[in-house]
């Protein structure tokens, strides 16, 4: 595992173009997506949170793999964020576990959210049965970008400038 990468600060876009500029917020609408982030450092907690508070995500939160372990067996998530560090069980012994239990998780993404940002951390958490990497402090873009693509399709809808325009559009015609 080696040497630390370093950070592309290289300007990114959304999925469709847009600027790195809460692009999630501005054009999608979701329905009953609950997500689930599980994380010792409420800072951390918060963060994930406020990068999504537009979207209308049913957002969910734990402080440990153990609370996240029963929170699983009662409840269904469409994504599960689950830190590496944390006291007692690690995100990979989390994962484990989960494997291991009946819920109704089974076939749910998690992703490995962690500061683990050495040359070949991703590699090492997608082969530990984790589905995605996102390493922290979380870029925005990234986190939205992968939240499109692990979201149920049946529980989204992107919203483009063309619809907004119809709608707007339509607005006022009603209005006369």
């Amino acid at each position: 595992r080696g040497q630390r990468t370093k950070t592309n600060t290289r300007t990114r876009k959304g999925p469709h173009g847009e600027e790195p500029s809460n692009f999630l917020s501005d054009k999608l609408r979701e329905y009953g997506f609950p997500e689930l982030v599980v994380d010792d450092i409420k800072t951390n907690r918060t963060i994930a949170k406020l990068l999504v508070k537009n979207t209308g995500i049913n957002f969910e939160e734990s402080e440990s793999g153990e609370k996240a372990l029963e929170m699983i067996k009662v409840k269904h998530y469409d994504v599960i964020l689950l830190d590496q560090r944390m006291p007692g069980l690690t995100g990979v012994e989390t994962l484990q576990k989960m494997k291991e239990m009946d819920h109704l998780n089974k076939d749910v993404p998690v992703v490995a959210l962690t500061a683990d940002v050495e040359a070949g951390a991703a590699e090492y958490y997608i082969a530990a049965g984790f589905t995605e990497y996102m390493p922290k402090p979380m870029d925005p873009v990234s986190y939205e970008t992968m939240l499109i693509r692990l979201i149920p399709h049946d529980k989204i809808k992107i919203i483009n400038d063309d619809d907004d325009n119809v709608a707007k559009e339509s607005e006022t015609e009603s209005e006369k």
